[in-house]
Order: structure tokens, then C-alpha cells, then sequence
């Protein structure tokens, strides 16, 4: 596993070193593997709270590291995987302070946990995607309308570095007006404006540029449908979109199916009617 934190060493060297010296002592000294790989998850922690304008004090006492790991979650800046890898280190992190015993298969766990968190944070946070190997599906993120128009008001710097080139699905839309542009389809969805004691949220409009070939599908889009979108995010746009209507479609075959056993059960209760029917129409007429 030598050198697999040379990746990141021009972007973050503090927590690139860390990562070496785990690496060093991971089969040697497992206490000292430990401690290193404690300093890289430290590391990033302070780097996303930083980046992301996340206070790592209250009362000018530090805060929980769970707590921070969890407002990481909750502004959509780390995913499932990536919150449950944190929550793990910081676990580990705690029983090492208290000089509590780690297994060697432990170690050997940490450090990959490490590597892809390391591979994550460069992926998102140091301009360098040629490094990453797995973990593509952490590009895809979910959020509506007004949370990540509202991110770039705040910081379109930022926001930018953060959402540009990912994957996204904007939620919380609602269709203002579908055209042709050049070469693509364009819906523009809308925000819903919340009433908030009487005052009216601010309204974003966000322009997604679908393929010429589900143009006849989405020209039957009526102004004011809800409607999400998924595509590539540039600069405050979805490109190259991929469409999936909302609601359950009617099942027609399923719909045939049932009318056609619902025929047969009819016909298989007149059936033995007509023919007692007949039987004693039959009987009675022979008296």
C-alpha cells in the first residue's frame, strides 16, 4: 500500500503525511497506526467544517465531533456512505484517546476508510478527479431548487466548487415554460414561494437543457406541474438531463388482465345457472 496517499499531497499535505506514516506502521505498530489515521480523519473534518462555513466552537468550547459530522449531513455536503465511514473513524478515534485496544483487521479497515475519504475530498474539494477510482456515485446529489440557489447567494464561489460538473437532481420545481434553444429542449422549472409570516421567500428559476429526442414527451408539460429534473450541473443550469415523469402509471395490460378474469368469473358463475336453468325447465316440463 505504499505512497497511496501521494495523490493528495499538493492539495492537502498535512493530512497526504498523515496518511503516510499510518500507512508506515500499519502491520508494525498498530497503536501508532491508530493516532496517524485519528489526525487524517481530524484533518478532514476541520477541512470540511472550514470550507464550508461550518463553526467548529461554541461558547468558545469545541464542539462535538458528532454533532459537526451530523450538520455535514444535514446541509447535503456528505452523503450516506461518506457519513457512516465518519461516524466509524470517529468511534475508533474515541477508543484510541482512551488507549483502548485496536484489532489488526481493524487497522487494515481504518486505513481503507481513510483512502477513499482522502479520495472523496480531493475528488470534491481539490480540482483533481483524475485520482478517484471508486466511489463515482458520490458525485450524484439530490437537493431542491431553493436550498442550492440559496448556497450560491450566499457564496456562488463556493457553491460553485462544490456543485459544478456533479450530477444533481433539482427538486421542488415547478414548470414555468418549455422551449426549444439550438440544439436542446429546455424546461425552466420555478420555486414555489413560501409564505413565512407574511413575508414570501425569495423565487429561483433554474433553465434544464434536455436532448432533442424527448421533445415530443416534454412539450406536453402544462405550466405549474411539479416536476424534477437530473443532469449535469454548470453554473446555476442542469445539461444533458434525463427525464422520469412523476406519478404511477396506469398498468393497461394489468387493467385488461383484471376485466378479462373478471369476465371469465362472470361467465363461469352464469354458466352453471343457465344449465340448472334448463335442467329444470326440462324436469318440469315433462309433468
Amino acid at each position: 500500500m505504499s505512497g497511496s496517499f501521494d495523490f493528495m499531497r499538493s492539495k492537502f499535505p498535512e493530512i497526504s503525511e498523515d496518511g503516510q506514516k499510518a500507512e508506515n506502521y500499519l502491520f508494525k505498530d498498530n497503536a501508532a497506526c491508530v493516532f496517524y489515521i485519528s489526525r487524517v480523519f481530524d484533518n478532514i473534518l476541520k477541512t470540511l467544517c472550514t470550507l464550508n462555513n461550518i463553526s467548529l466552537k461554541s461558547e468558545g468550547k469545541d464542539r462535538n465531533l458528532s454533532d459537526l459530522i451530523d450538520e455535514l449531513k444535514d446541509k447535503r455536503i456528505i452523503s450516506g456512505k461518506i457519513l457512516r465511514i465518519l461516524h466509524s473513524m470517529r468511534m475508533f478515534r474515541n477508543k484510541n484517546a482512551h488507549n483502548e485496544d485496536t484489532s489488526q483487521k481493524d487497522s487494515v479497515m481504518l486505513m481503507k476508510q481513510a483512502r477513499t475519504l482522502c479520495e472523496w475530498l480531493v475528488k470534491n474539494y481539490g480540482g483533481n478527479k483524475s485520482v478517484i477510482t471508486e466511489n463515482t456515485n458520490l458525485s450524484h446529489v439530490t437537493i431542491s431548487i431553493t436550498d442550492i440557489m440559496n448556497e450560491y447567494e450566499q457564496d456562488s464561489s463556493s457553491a460553485g466548487k462544490k456543485y459544478n460538473g456533479r450530477r444533481v437532481t433539482i427538486t421542488g420545481g415547478h414548470v414555468l415554460k418549455v422551449k426549444r434553444v439550438g440544439d436542446a429542449f429546455v424546461v425552466t422549472l420555478l420555486s414555489k414561494p413560501q409564505d413565512n409570516s407574511a413575508l414570501m421567500t425569495t423565487v429561483h428559476k433554474v433553465d434544464c437543457y434536455f436532448p432533442l429526442s424527448l421533445e415530443e414527451r416534454l412539450s406536453t408539460l402544462t405550466p405549474g406541474k411539479n416536476f424534477s429534473a437530473t443532469g449535469t450541473w454548470q453554473n446555476g443550469k442542469l445539461k444533458n438531463c434525463t427525464w422520469k415523469s412523476e406519478g404511477k402509471k396506469r398498468n393497461i395490460f394489468s387493467r385488461r388482465k383484471y376485466e378479462s378474469g373478471k369476465a371469465w368469473y362472470k361467465n363461469k358463475i352464469l354458466l352453471p345457472l343457465l344449465i340448472i336453468m334448463i335442467i329444470l325447465t326440462i324436469l318440469f316440463g315433462r309433468r
